[in-house]
């Protein structure tokens, strides 16, 4: 059985993620996928598109390190962002990370039933731009139903580290299957 891993020291999460992530405002049934019906077809898995879309929005303001309960995040942290439930399939998203300097490999990661550590990259920070206004992460892992039965966290390991007052925003968009 698989199972999940502690919130290492030094996590910091996302208002959103906080919140218990609720889903999004869009959850149009495919094909009317949030980025339009031109691109939606290439995101959704054939036989998978009878479920609806559900978009996870995500903030995060860097704390100015003040507070020892919220540390400055540094190299190697994570910031979580978003869940990932079971019976769902990632289908790309979107950070709107303008005036965010830190970078970071999204990310997932759970313990399989053998013992082992799983861990999935949705999208490289080699690919991601700090300070860009704009990133999608709809590079590597797309059209991927959650491959346990457990409600998966997904964060950003950061490569770079954020300054203090900084924004990082985004959204995550999965379709939920039968």
């Amino acid at each position: 059985m698989a199972n999940h891993f502690a919130f290492p020291e030094g996590a910091h999460f996302g208002s959103e993620f906080a919140l218990g992530v609720e889903p999004g405002v869009l959850g149009d049934p495919y094909p009317r996928h949030p980025r339009g019906q031109a691109r939606a077809g290439r995101y959704v898995d054939r036989g998978r598109d009878g479920g609806g879309v559900i978009s996870r929005t995500f903030c995060f303001t860097v704390p100015d390190g003040t507070d020892p309960a919220f540390p400055t995040p540094k190299v190697g942290e994570r910031i979580y962002v978003a869940r990932w439930y079971p019976q769902e399939v990632f289908i790309g998203g979107w950070g709107f990370a303008s005036g965010f300097s830190g970078v970071g490999d999204l990310l997932t990661e759970y313990r399989a039933s053998d013992g082992s550590t799983v861990q999935l990259k949705f999208a490289d920070a080699a690919n991601l731009v700090g300070r860009a206004d704009y990133n999608a992460f709809e590079t590597d892992v797309v059209n991927e139903a959650n491959p346990t039965v457990l409600v998966l966290d997904l964060f950003f390991e950061l490569v770079d580290a954020p300054q203090p007052g900084e924004r990082l925003k985004g959204r995550l968009d999965f379709l939920a299957v039968a």
